[in-house]
């Protein structure tokens, strides 16, 4: 039986070119309509425009031989410069195209951003890789996470979506005090404060999750929390804020970048990065 093949396709369904495989560590990029406004206190105020304005684009790295190539170049130029085309990869693949919060088997239309030629490589044998970026901006008619099939092992809730595995890299907390100095020629030192209750406590971190945990995370996220606080809670002597905003189990926090990324690692297993800041 004949491997199965991901393809590029017009929007008519008279063109089509088959892509011989996309090598793993593809990355999604889910960019938030978030406009971010300063506050005289620890936290932040985010406009956001509404999910109908997020977009996704995912960069990722194709290898093909030689007479593949040719037919993709010949279909860049017909259809890719100058309109929209339809991508699906077969859901043996396991691609998840533009994140885990999408079922393996859709036909996603979308815009090509980057169509990057990168010359022959050595393995496989005469083989070619292209860089390609395409841009999904239509995506709520499509979002599917996936149901848990099984519980992983983690000890964090992000948004009430629980089992997240703690993040290997650990939390990276950076905390804003409010806090300014100016200091002249002579060696004076000027300061002004707009107090402690002013001071604002970020955190970033990358988790590692499988397809259901992260898509479910991702999916809460976009189209449900958004701009709104929500409760992360993590183990005992974590300090994901750092030691001044304490150990408790549960924080209030908010998105605090308009970028989610994810990369997909292997058949069941992303990286996912976060950025929250502490709204109480």
């Amino acid at each position: 039986m004949a491997r199965e093949l991901a393809y590029f396709e017009n929007v008519a369904g008279t063109s089509r070119c088959y892509i011989d495989d996309v090598n793993n560590g593809y990355k999604s990029t889910l960019t938030l309509p978030f406009d971010y406004a300063d506050r005289t206190d620890s936290n932040v105020g985010i406009f956001d425009a509404g999910i109908s304005y997020d977009y996704i684009e995912t960069e990722m790295m194709l290898y093909m031989t030689a007479e593949r190539i040719d037919q993709l170049i010949s279909f860049f130029h017909a259809h890719m410069r100058t309109e929209s085309v339809v991508f699906k990869a077969p859901e043996s693949w396991g691609m998840y195209a533009f994140g885990p919060m999408f079922a393996v088997d859709k036909e996603f239309t979308v815009v090509i951003t980057n169509f990057q030629s990168l010359g022959q490589i050595d393995s496989p044998y005469l083989y070619h890789a292209l860089k390609v970026s395409m841009v999904l901006s239509d995506m709520t008619s499509i979002l599917s996470p996936a149901t848990p099939s099984c519980v992983e092992p983690g000890t964090i809730s992000i948004a009430e979506v629980s089992n997240i595995r703690f993040p290997q890299g650990m939390f990276k907390p950076d905390d804003t005090y409010e806090y300014y100095t100016s200091t002249t020629l002579g060696g004076e030192v000027y300061q002004v404060t707009r107090s402690s209750a002013a001071d604002k406590k970020y955190t970033s971190f990358e988790l590692y999750t499988g397809n259901a945990v992260g898509g479910q995370l991702i999916y809460k996220l976009m189209a449900i929390t958004r701009a709104n606080p929500f409760i992360m809670q993590v183990p005992k002597n974590s300090y994901p804020f750092g030691y001044e905003a304490g150990d408790n189990a549960g924080f209030l926090c908010k998105l605090i970048s308009n970028n989610i990324t994810m990369q997909h690692e292997e058949y069941q297993d992303w990286r996912i990065g976060l950025s929250l800041i502490k709204v109480s």
